[in-house]
């Protein structure tokens, strides 16, 4: 029972993870041009 609770632990990490990266691409391609243009003012483009 103690080894089945390691893996769900891990596996919620894993899913934690996952749904943190899912929702930073999103949010990248929502904010897409927002961000170049940030880019190229802090670059001085």
């Amino acid at each position: 029972m103690e080894e089945f609770f390691e893996l769900e632990k891990e596996a919620y990490l894993y899913a934690i993870v996952l749904i943190i990266f899912v929702i930073c691409s999103v949010l990248f391609m929502l904010n897409y041009d927002f961000i170049i243009n940030s880019l190229k003012v802090v670059l001085g483009d």
